[in-house]
């Protein structure tokens, strides 16, 4: 193809000063840029297009040409024939060319060939008389080929040179209509990067943002950029003292004009920029509570951008200092633990709309170093004396002995669970607060309605009315006629009112009550309701106890209320959650028992609440550090006087796993050799830990059969997880599937089905009793402090370094709060913030298999959100652990939604009980399956067991 062939030469000549190879570079790029001219297309054109998308090479030469030659005119045919080749292409061919530059390498390129040529030209008469034609040609070029979900990975190794250069060209020629407009679109890809960010801020640049959005009518762009740059907490400081983006901000509160604003997006940047003092000042002196609240009170149609607009709002009003929700000197009397705060503790920052992924968004909360972290390196105080560990691998030593639970001592086989069974394993759990009690609906070991349902976001549809008269109230410009009262405190000494199961179940009577509030209750296991305030006639507003030992964990919720009138409509409103998104804005509701419709009707579980909003509300901490946020959702009871409970997700306690596990302790099964041993006993060493072995009584060769540990409800607040492990559990020991006896054939499976027992009979959302994540303890768990961690690592290090087991898999299962579907994190040495694992092979197309295994069973499994990433902040918890101190490839976290899954129904038991039960399904189809390769079964350590 002539002139195609000839950019070879012209590339050779790019840093020639001869001017024969000047002259005949220029006749050679200018008929090049004359075929692709979009004003008059010629044949050839089309020629050139199809020669330079299967000769990609051409174009990189042509960009190096622009970054390195010295002659303006060279450089100016050469951003011609990029620009027109976009111009005259189909979409088709677009595609080809974005494809072939999507790399950094390309992207870099171009951005550091427009700061070079500028940088060479500037202070030419010929460049500033002609300027910006050839930038503006050059930034399209570049805003056309990478789209903004691309550039993320791609725009992380910019010259900071590079980047300043880009923010000076705005802030100095920010007037030039045309030239701003592509460089916008060009500054939108850049500063996805927050180290970008920080380097383009200043307050000339903020100016020059909102005066080229003006010039422009591209509101949409500096929206965009704002936003991505206030990620940044040094960029916020000078954005949120900047007047002019303060005065943009607001006007496009109100905008409805006939160009798109993203509203999220705007009351993103402001609910970012009103966290800082200064911010929140210009805000007010701007007039913005006047112009929010009347954007709120319309209500558009952007749900989730109202739903901000109102927590800004409420940062306007008087602080309310809420009180440390849980009680030091009850358990400093008692605890001999020590009281442990946890500085590994690292609750999760949700992010909402950030373009980062949810797993990379957490805190980290203390440095680490690269150093520390050696691959199949164990601890010593883990490897100490592992031979007193054998006792709970009886199964592969021939020895009858282990470790037998205490609370199932002297229990006989037993044919009626809630009257026999109940009582004695209530009685004999400690729980430090008061004596154990079961909720009504736990006492019966009952499920949620397995009737599927669906997501309806008419849940959320908040009324705007109500919601504006509370800010109203809380500002003090409307009064309330109602004298708000306590109706409940936890810390009251009368006996918990909880209904008897045997005795509600034989009569269920509409008894009369003379009060007129609702009467609330939570003094039972995993209930932790701290106080109810009643704020009007059929309206109230809770305090949740904080985790026991912390100020933090306020997420799960449980506690019962009764007295009720039947058709009324009532208001519950929790006011100090600490995370700042939920799935309460996207759907999910709260779960609802009523004793009277399971009397009736057998319903148990079921969804509940309309009217739903989470929202930051006026409370904060003592420090003035938090704003707390408000569940708000209304609910009409179906019957008078009812005993009705609320909870955050479906409950397990700690007796119900208990109550499950002891018929097991007796059972006959067929060819299934089951152990139950107590593992250890907790941190307040009064309850226990259970571990259950399960695999095969007719496999004649377990001393070579790979080992599977699953563990779960790490956090307690996590119930899902351990409905998931139920499933598990319920499905291995089957006789009625091949897959179940497969799987047992082929595996040992060690199971820790509750790590944090005490954190579950509390109440806590995330620690243990003395107030630590114990999934930010693996790295060195002390043996007082996390023993149920301490001993789950030493049994994992038994199999390793004294049997020489091969261990296949480690599955740790928790339940995520942002995000919907159930998914995998994994660990792949190539995707790791550690470069020291650089050495290791990329793994990921081995790691992919297991999770898509499961998914074959279940759709539920979300594969598009599953991720292999190793972070610094998660070298701590028990997936990276696993991988990394005991070699174990097939680590996986399994996140599982308190939402919905696959075609958004709704999460119920059923869903939760057949995902453990896929994963079961999945590893007895592994040896039949004719897909799997070679390599995975290596990889899994079958690759001498799998033939016998």
């Amino acid at each position: 193809m002539d002139g195609c062939l000839e950019i070879e030469k012209v590339f050779e000549n790019r840093k020639c000063i001869n001017k024969d190879d000047k002259v005949y570079s220029c006749n050679v790029l200018c008929a090049l840029s004359q075929k692709l001219n979009p004003d008059d297309i010629v044949p050839e054109g089309k020629e050139v297009i199809h020669y330079m998308c299967i000769h990609p090479i051409l174009l990189s030469k042509l960009v190096q040409v622009i970054e390195d030659s010295e002659d303006l005119q060279i450089c100016t045919y050469a951003t011609s024939i990029l620009y027109n080749l976009l111009l005259i292409s189909n979409e088709e061919e677009k595609q080809v060319i974005k494809k072939l530059l999507n790399t950094t390498e390309y992207f870099n390129q171009l951005l550091q060939c427009a700061y070079k040529a500028h940088d060479r030209f500037c202070k030419t008469k010929e460049y500033n008389d002609s300027f910006p034609n050839m930038h503006t040609k050059l930034f399209y070029f570049i805003a056309t080929v990478y789209p903004i979900k691309k550039c993320r990975k791609l725009s992380g190794n910019i010259d900071d040179n590079t980047v300043r250069f880009f923010g000076e060209l705005l802030t100095t020629h920010h007037t030039k209509k045309e030239l701003a407009m592509h460089l916008l679109s060009v500054l939108k890809l850049i500063c996805v990067q927050k180290k970008n960010s920080e380097i383009l801020s200043s307050q000339e640049f903020f100016d020059s943002i909102c005066l080229a959005c003006k010039i422009t009518q591209k509101a949409s762009s500096g929206v965009f950029i704002l936003k991505v740059i206030s990620r940044s907490a040094t960029a916020l400081q000078c954005m949120a003292s900047n007047e002019k983006v303060n005065k943009f901000v607001l006007n496009l509160i109100n905008y409805t004009g006939k160009r798109a604003v993203n509203k999220r997006y705007v009351m993103t940047i402001l609910y970012r920029i009103t966290t800082t003092e200064i911010g929140l000042r210009l805000f007010l002196e701007a007039g913005g509570f006047n112009a929010l609240f009347n954007y709120f009170m319309r209500s558009d149609s952007n749900r989730l951008a109202s739903i901000k607009a109102y927590t800004i709002l409420h940062r306007t009003l008087t602080k309310l200092t809420l009180p440390n929700t849980y009680s030091n000197r009850e358990f400093q009397k008692n605890y001999d633990g020590g009281n442990s705060s946890s500085d590994e503790s690292d609750l999760e920052s949700d992010s909402g709309d950030d373009l980062e992924d949810d797993d990379a968004s957490d805190k980290v909360t203390r440095e680490l170093h690269t150093s520390n972290f050696k691959k199949n390196h164990i601890d010593d105080c883990i490897k100490n004396n592992l031979d007193e560990m054998n006792i709970f691998f009886g199964e592969l030593l021939n020895n009858t002995n282990f470790s037998e639970l205490t609370c199932f001592k002297g229990m006989s086989k037993m044919s009626n669970i809630i009257t026999d069974w109940q009582e004695i394993i209530e009685s004999r759990i400690f729980n430090l607060k008061s004596t154990n009690r079961q909720a009504f609906p736990d006492t019966l070991m009952l499920d949620s309605c397995d009737e599927e349902n669906y997501l309806s976001l008419s849940t959320n549809n908040f009324c705007v009315e109500y919601l504006g008269y509370r800010l109203k109230y809380a500002k003090g410009t409307m009064e309330n006629m109602y004298k708000p009262k306590i109706v409940y405190s936890r810390d009251t000494k009368y006996a918990p009112s909880i209904p008897n199961a045997k005795s509600l179940m034989k009569s269920c009577k509409d008894d009369n009550n003379d009060t007129t509030s609702l009467q609330f209750e939570s003094r039972f296991e995993s209930g932790n309701l701290m106080s109810a305030k009643q704020t009007g006639n059929f309206e109230y507003e809770l305090l949740l106890s904080t985790d026991t030992q912390s100020c933090n964990g306020c997420q799960w919720f449980y506690f019962q209320v009764s007295n009720m009138i039947a058709g009324a409509v009532y208001i519950f409103n929790i006011v100090n959650f600490m995370k700042i998104n939920s799935q309460y804005n996207y759907g999910m509701q709260p779960v609802l028992f009523s004793v009277k419709n399971y009397v009736k009707n057998r319903i148990g579980w079921k969804r509940c609440g309309e009217k739903i909003i989470y929202y930051g509300n006026n409370c904060t901490d003592e420090n003035n550090t938090i704003q707390y946020r408000t569940l708000s959702f209304w609910v009409t009871f179906q019957y008078d006087n009812d005993y009705v409970y609320l909870a955050y997700h479906y409950p397990y306690t700690y007796t119900r796993l208990l109550m499950f596990l002891s018929p097991l302790v007796n059972g006959d099964f067929n060819n299934i050799t089951l152990r139950i041993d107590k593992l250890c006993n907790t941190s307040g060493n009064k309850n226990e830990v259970p571990l259950l072995t399960i695999t095969s009584a007719a496999n004649a060769a377990l001393n070579k059969c790979p080992l599977i540990f699953i563990t779960s409800r790490v956090h307690p607040g996590e119930t899902n997880s351990s409905w998931i492990m139920e499933g598990i559990i319920k499905f291995l020991l089957s006789n009625d599937c091949e897959q179940a006896v497969k799987a047992r054939e082929s595996f040992i499976f060690k199971i820790i089905p509750m790590l944090n027992p005490e954190g579950v009979i509390y109440g806590n959302t995330r620690n243990s009793l003395n107030g630590i994540d114990l999934n930010r303890c693996w790295l060195k768990p002390n043996q007082l402090k996390c023993p149920e961690i301490y001993y789950t690592k030493r049994l994992i290090a038994y199999a390793k370094d004294v049997l020489k087991q091969p261990i296949s898999l480690y599955i740790d299962i928790h339940g995520h709060s942002r995000k919907k579907f159930f998914f995998f994190y994994g660990c792949n040495p190539s995707m790791s913030w550690n470069n020291n694992d650089a050495n290791y092979d990329d793994c990921q197309d081995i790691l992919k298999i297991f999770p898509q295994m499961v998914h074959r069973f279940n759709p539920h499994i979300r594969l598009t959100s599953c991720r292999y990433k190793i972070q610094k902040s998660k070298e701590s918890t028990g997936r990276v652990v696993a991988w990394r101190e005991f070699g174990i490839q097939h680590s996986y976290t399994l996140e599982c939604s308190y939402c919905s899954g696959f075609g958004q129904q709704t999460m119920n038991t059923k869903i939760l009980s057949d995902i453990g039960a896929s994963i079961i399904a999945a590893l007895g189809t592994i040896t039949d399956d004719s897909t799997v390769s070679p390599n995975f079964l290596n990889s899994l350590g079958m690759n001498s067991f799998n033939k016998m």
